[in-house]
């Protein structure tokens, strides 16, 4: 979901119990990243339960920062900034050149 002034969005996952350990949600989790970057988002966030160690560690091997939610200690906040698509281009120009 896009904030109304298009500079951040926040997802949810949830992956049926029967599906688990897939990769499902590693390969959600990159879709999602792709799709906020080509809508020109700058960063996206979530909320992950304590105890979703997989999506924590998925997060964090993704470049999520991971940090406990003040206002409630059973969830973490998962987010993670993402380049402009303009700038992600000029960054790959500069690399290659």
């Amino acid at each position: 979901m896009q904030d109304p002034d298009g500079i951040a969005g926040e997802y949810a996952i949830l992956v049926r119990s029967d599906l688990k350990g897939q990769g499902l949600g590693w390969r959600l989790m990159q879709h999602l990243i792709t799709y906020a970057k080509a809508q020109g988002l700058s960063e996206v966030h979530g909320m992950v339960l304590v105890g979703n160690s997989t999506m924590l560690d998925v997060c964090r091997k993704l470049g999520f920062s991971v940090q406990y939610d003040p206002d409630d200690a059973s969830v973490k906040i998962c987010r993670k900034t993402l380049a402009p698509p303009d700038q992600a281009g000029a960054a790959g120009a500069a690399i290659a050149s």
